[in-house]
């Protein structure tokens, strides 16, 4: 009777400690449920060309929860899957990584994951912000480190505006510096005013910075207008080659070497102004390859006008500026 006991006894303990083992029930509300995240490309071309990994981030709203994922850019069928993620309200963060490891390409979406559901989210990835390292010998500027210790640099993002974005440089020993994140890939007019553009004792002459997706732009100033800017192209279409001007009869007639691309959208042309900024002056058709623009001594600085050329694509970016090619405008 006794051996009966304890062999019923062990038999019990075995039972709960399979059922322990088992699945356990459906708790409603509570229950996993799982995410598929398809990729939308801005611009298919220059992502395939310098995306290697994907990597994905799930961040649950309401605490401190995350997931992640990564996979190999295998085209625009690329997808990423979560088997098993708590219901709740999500965003959902996607990287595209080049072979250096930077985030070349990024974008955000919210998910909604209901219990026990299978969801489904797109993102759409676009390029991502660029950065500047700038530095300027300011070592000439009368009264550098004494009553003045800083200046500001003026960015044109927008081309066909005269409004500028202004960034603090500090000073350091002799070099006014500054890193500067989050502005968008292109190439911009810029120029450098000591201590400021209200009261300058120093203005630049007006240069280019060319900035790339992801990418930090490092510009050095070693002397008063002399440029060392050194960066790596990513994920902008072909720049413009074999800019011409001819100028005859008060007419400048520009060309260049057409961009041979199927998702070419427009080219642009810009022209320096009275103040030698160079500023949008045309876009045209993707089928030219050459513009003509009437032009006088009123339009000159200093009795010379410059041009440069880019090309946009389908996608809305735009390709870094051409050599800038200058005129000497004839008297009258």
């Amino acid at each position: 009777m006794r051996k009966v006991f304890i062999t019923l006894f062990f038999l019990l303990i075995l039972t709960i400690i399979v059922a322990g083992c088992g699945s356990k029930p459906d708790l409603p509300g509570k229950n996993p449920g799982s995410l598929m995240i398809h990729l939308s490309v801005a611009e298919s071309r220059a992502f395939a060309k310098d995306v290697q990994l994907i990597v994905a981030i799930l961040k649950l709203r309401s605490g401190s929860l995350s997931l992640e994922s990564e996979a190999e850019y295998t085209g625009a069928s690329t997808t990423i899957y979560f088997p098993k993620v708590y219901p709740g309200s999500w965003t959902v963060t996607l990287n595209g990584l080049d072979q250096d490891n930077d985030i070349i390409f990024h974008g955000e979406a919210a998910a909604e994951v209901e219990p026990g559901q299978s969801g489904i989210v797109l993102v759409s990835l676009k390029p991502a912000s660029a950065s500047l390292d700038i530095s300027f010998n300011a070592s000439e500027v009368p009264g550098i480190g004494e009553s003045i210790t800083k200046g500001r640099l003026a960015i044109y993002l927008d081309p066909s505006s005269n409004s500028a974005t202004y960034k603090d440089l500090l000073l350091e020993g002799t070099q006014l510096k500054a890193v500067i994140p989050n502005l968008p890939q292109g190439s911009y007019s810029a120029k450098i005013c000591i201590p400021n553009a209200s009261s300058p004792v120093y203005i630049s002459p007006y240069f280019i910075i060319n900035l790339y997706s992801g990418k930090t732009t490092t510009l050095s100033l070693e002397e008063l207008g002399n440029l060392n800017i050194s960066a790596v192209l990513y994920s902008i279409p072909e720049t413009p080659t074999n800019v011409i001007v001819r100028y005859q009869s008060e007419v400048a007639e520009v060309s260049w070497q057409p961009i041979n691309a199927s998702d070419l959208f427009c080219y642009r042309i810009y022209r320096t102004n009275s103040t030698g900024r160079l500023c949008l002056l045309a876009e045209i058709d993707p089928g030219s390859s050459s513009y003509s623009d009437p032009i006088t001594n009123g339009n000159g600085f200093n009795g010379t006008v410059s041009y440069a050329v880019s090309c946009v694509d389908s996608g809305g970016l735009e390709s870094q500026l051409s050599q800038i090619v200058s005129i000497k405008l004839e008297c009258t």
